[in-house]
């Protein structure tokens, strides 16, 4: 790797025009997130905490506002490199005594290093949105639950989960029918032969219960169960299985890490493909790769971007969203080679031609 072409393409992926306009897009976003009013939660039978419920919120909106002002430029000046080098730096760079790989290497380490830097000041400003929050949850998996729908009349229903022992809780969430009275329900849980542990909420819209699980080993029965009348009940995907968090500020730390592992792989996709099409071309087919890959659905999690969405549902829920797994790492490691031996393979001539 070349230091100075590092660090020449950490300075040309923060071009003058576009970084004014996307920090003045951070700003609007970041200001639309602060003035979200949630205090009206306060006075509905729901059980919310309005401070939470703001300060996930306006996480979620900021993240998500900065991607997808910040993410496509940092993949369309990486697919205008290889072309910027044919077009107009032949001259100087093709005679320099340095290898297809090495060049490669350092386009792509300066472009990574820039996304670390935009991902920081992301953070930075997802967090003074948010606000200072009390030890959160952080979200370690998701137990496959059956399809549950209680209507007026229907009696609870009970099923069995296997849990690790990481688990400390779970989140259920929930959400009423149209039609019908505030409905208020019995979340409950025990491990085999012990004794229930149980929350009771109003479901208005899209609801959480949450509920501490009880100390021992085994396997956990879940119950949901209506407490009277009103509109029907439905349990929203997959409960969700959680371990204690030291802050809620580790959501932008986790969001950020992901991000930062997707953009490194599509970057160098990006490069590559930068080799053998024109810039437009490649900037096109990488964000067409990365936007099939995040809103894929059969698509494996470690898949690079694959989760981000779902860690920015995790966010707008109050929850950390998980690690990355080292499959993951390993997927993003193995989108890096290829890309460089794509851009390596289409500049095998270009010092001749």
């Amino acid at each position: 790797m070349n230091r100075g072409l590092a660090r020449l393409a950490f300075r040309r992926s923060f071009p003058v025009t576009w970084t004014v306009l996307a920090l003045l897009l951070t700003a609007l976003v970041a200001a639309l997130a602060r003035a979200v009013d949630v205090s009206a939660l306060d006075a509905l039978p729901l059980g919310l905490d309005a401070e939470r419920v703001h300060r996930s919120l306006a996480r979620q909106t900021v993240w998500t506002g900065l991607l997808l002002v910040w993410m496509p430029a940092l993949l369309v000046l990486a697919a205008g490199t290889v072309p910027r080098w044919r077009e107009r730096e032949r001259a100087w760079l093709a005679p320099a005594a340095l290898s297809r790989g090495a060049l490669l290497s350092s386009a792509w380490c300066g472009g990574a290093l820039a996304a670390a830097v935009v991902l920081l000041g992301c953070a930075v400003v997802s967090e003074a949105a948010a606000g200072e929050g009390p030890p959160g949850r952080q979200l370690v998996g998701k137990l496959s639950t059956p399809r549950v729908l209680l209507m007026e009349g229907d009696g609870p229903r009970e099923w069995e989960c296997t849990v690790p022992g990481a688990v400390r809780g779970l989140r259920a969430m929930l959400t009423s029918t149209a039609g019908g009275a505030v409905p208020a329900v019995r979340f409950s849980v025990r491990r085999a032969g012990g004794e229930w542990r149980a929350v009771e909420r109003r479901i208005g819209g899209r609801t959480s219960c949450e509920i501490e699980l009880p100390p021992g080993a085994g396997p956990v029965v879940l119950r949901l169960e209506r407490l009277g009348p009103g509109a029907g009940v439905a349990l929203v995907g997959d409960v969700a299985a959680t371990a204690s968090a030291a802050s809620e500020r580790l959501a932008s730390v986790a969001v950020a890490l992901r991000c930062w592992l997707a953009l490194c792989a599509w970057s160098a996709l990006a490069l590559g493909l930068g080799a053998w099409f024109s810039a437009p071309t490649a900037a096109a087919g990488t964000l067409a790769i990365a936007v099939a890959t995040w809103m894929a659905e059969s698509a494996p999690a470690w898949l690079p971007g694959r989760d981000l969405g779902a860690a920015l549902v995790a966010v707008g829920e109050g929850l950390v969203p998980a690690w990355p797994t080292l499959p993951a790492l390993g997927a993003a490691a193995a989108c890096v080679v290829l890309g460089l031996g794509l851009g390596a393979a289409g500049l095998r001539r270009w010092r001749r031609g």
